[in-house]
């Protein structure tokens, strides 16, 4: 339970020892976090307070999971409803680290409770070189992938490493060296370039992204079960409509499998740009680009690299701002 006040400020209440009553150490208050101490920017603004506390757990290989919630402004986190949002994370992790030669390496998996076991071909994972600070659990960040039935092959610096077992009885992780051929993910950084890639719109038109040469191109992965999705669009439009005329383009692509969905939202929302259907989208964005979250939006100079990938800049009215310094000339 979660209880905000004047006079007393947030607090969460949580009975770690199920007796069905809330202890003074059972009660956790947020603390302000500074300006620049939260992840990317959302519809909602960003998280501005946060409180951390520990649960404990028998009879697992874990003893207790570490906990962190984060509430925004409730100026910026109010629905229509009364409901008031809040960052939590949708899965528990195991993080530890495994010595690569002489160097440390971090890892993290998804955890699954009722089994008590590590997946590393399903579910969340990451790796990074041990260094300052952690694993970026960023859905967009290349330390981090959603594997589904695969065998991820990550960068760590110079080295190309996959995850072929983690036994939590044992403690026990063993990565597997690859070839830097086996690295498939493109890096959304800036600068990067995006290969070529040929697709079918919704309407079953042939496309490609070499089509868009010479523009200022925004890929926007979406579905149609994404409810921020279908309110960016309103935004996306007013983009069209202004900088339209001064050689800028969206491209949207289909993150899911649901196409009847999506060609309903495209009508609906008149949308004026081509969508590329899931059945030519799949590898390229989620195998290659690992877009694991929705929207996603992308923007391309007119040589195909990358922009900027940054929901901070690319979202809501901060796109608008984004294309109006870029194409004010």
């Amino acid at each position: 339970m979660i209880t905000d006040s004047p006079v007393n400020g947030a607090i969460v209440y949580v009975d770690l020892n199920a007796d069905g009553k809330y202890s003074t150490n059972e009660q956790f208050r947020f603390h302000r976090l500074s300006e620049n101490a939260t992840g990317e920017f959302d519809p909602r603004g960003r998280p501005t307070q946060k409180a951390c506390f520990d649960i404990p757990i028998t009879g697992k290989s874990v003893d207790q999971f570490p906990v962190c919630i984060q509430l925004y402004d409730p100026a910026n986190s109010i629905g229509q409803d009364g409901s008031r949002s809040l960052n939590l994370a949708i899965a528990p992790w195991v993080t530890g680290s495994v010595t690569v030669g002489s160097r440390k390496v971090i890892v993290g998996y998804e955890y699954d409770l009722k089994h008590d076991a590590v997946d590393p071909t399903n579910g969340w994972l990451g790796l990074r070189e041990s260094g300052n600070g952690s694993i970026d659990f960023l859905s967009d960040s290349p330390e981090t992938a959603f594997a589904e039935k695969e065998q991820i092959v990550f960068r760590v610096a110079d080295l190309y490493l996959s995850t072929e077992s983690v036994d939590l009885k044992q403690n026990r992780v063993v990565l597997l060296s690859h070839p830097a051929a086996d690295y498939l993910r493109i890096e959304l950084q800036r600068g990067a370039v995006l290969p070529d890639w040929n697709f079918v719109d919704l309407a079953g038109r042939p496309g490609s992204l070499k089509s868009y040469a010479g523009k200022y191109v925004m890929l926007d992965v979406w579905t149609a079960s994404c409810g921020w999705c279908l309110e960016e669009f309103a935004t996306l439009k007013s983009a069209v409509q202004r900088f339209g005329s001064r050689n800028f383009e969206i491209l949207g692509v289909l993150g899911d499998q649901d196409e009847v969905e999506a060609r309903k939202a495209e009508e609906q929302h008149g949308l004026p740009w081509r969508t590329a259907a899931s059945g030519s989208t799949f590898e390229y964005a989620q195998r290659r680009l690992r877009i694991a979250s929705w929207p996603t939006h992308i923007l391309l100079d007119p040589d195909g690299r990358i922009i900027s990938a940054s929901s901070s800049e690319l979202r809501d009215e901060a796109l608008l701002k984004t294309l109006q310094a870029l194409l004010s000339h």
